[in-house]
């Protein structure tokens, strides 16, 4: 079955001895005041469970099949650009090039149709508001297919660069060339709340697990890019759907709790021991520590899966 608000908010009252009088229910203006707390408290006790012991488990599939990813091809040792000494890559018909460059870089993308003599493309620099590296991504269309692109790091200042890179091919916009770091970053779903673990499947029929993907302290998610054809299944914590309330309350209440039915029905203990101790310190502590046992009693469906890589943090 699925927790409504409505069975929330009648629990709720019901411990507060609000539900009724005399055998016949309270009228909603009644208990208007107690309504708009326990709104707040019910979305409040859902983001809690969910991030705790009520997690909601979900899982992105990523496909993963890079280009120019061989040990050959990796650029990502910091390089240093001193003033008179350029540094270059070219690749005949090269369609698209990535890198990552600090202030106060000048790059150039330039094409020769014999390998001598260069005419520009593109100048790039890099503004002083900037800090770090910053990554950039570029198309190319050559004039003749045969023409050598060389992308040139240049200027008359110290800066560093690294993850840079040619690719022969084209793709659909600049946003899609693939950056060219040891790293690829996971595209985190706006619903993300945290990792739990993943698991991989390379030539193998199955998944399975994968130890090599890492979360930065920012809740960012990354894995190796130099690992070969495969999927990588990642799964995660997210956050749950809170509700929102239209003042109707035929509505209201038949809005479903985003949570199991297990941890959705012990929330009128959180909301009920909450409003008790606004009204009078200590009253509603006994509601408040059953909350909280149960809570603690609510086993995660995939606790056994957490992995311990959920706070790994390692370049």
């Amino acid at each position: 079955m699925a927790i409504t608000y409505g069975a929330i908010r009648t629990s709720t009252l019901r411990l507060l001895d609000e539900y009724s009088s005399r055998g016949t229910v309270q009228v909603p203006s009644k208990v208007a005041d107690y309504g708009f707390k326990i709104q707040q408290l019910v979305n409040e006790s859902i983001y809690e469970l969910a991030s705790t012991t009520a997690k909601l488990p979900k899982t992105i599939l990523i496909p993963h099949n890079p280009v120019k990813n061989t040990l050959s091809d990796d650029t990502s040792s910091i390089k240093q650009h001193l003033s008179g000494v350029d540094n270059s890559i070219v690749l005949v018909n090269a369609k698209s090039t990535s890198f990552e460059v600090t202030y106060p870089g000048v790059i150039v993308l330039e094409q020769s149709s014999d390998g001598v003599t260069y005419s520009t493309i593109e100048t790039i620099t890099v503004l002083s508001s900037t800090e770090g590296f910053i990554e950039y991504k570029r198309l190319i269309t050559p004039t003749l297919a045969t023409n050598t692109i060389r992308l040139r790091f240049t200027g008359d200042f110290v800066y560093l660069f690294r993850n840079h890179v040619l690719y022969p091919y084209s793709f659909p916009s600049e946003s899609d060339v693939p950056s060219h770091s040891p790293w690829r970053k996971v595209p985190t779903p706006t619903d993300f709340l945290d990792f739990n673990y993943a698991e991989i499947r390379k030539d193998a029929r199955q998944f399975v697990p994968y130890s090599n993907m890492i979360k930065t302290p920012e809740n960012e998610l990354f894995f190796n890019n130099y690992e070969p054809a495969c999927e990588i299944l990642c799964h995660y914590w997210r956050k749950p759907t809170l509700l929102t309330f239209t003042d109707v309350a035929a509505t209201d209440d038949a809005m479903v709790i985003d949570l199991r039915d297990d941890a959705a029905l012990i929330i009128a203990y959180n909301a009920a021991g909450t409003i008790q101790n606004s009204e009078e310190s200590g009253r509603g502590n006994d509601y408040l520590k059953k909350y909280t046992e149960k809570r603690m009693n609510l086993i995660s469906s995939t606790a056994s899966h957490v992995s311990s890589l959920s706070n790994l943090y390692t370049w």
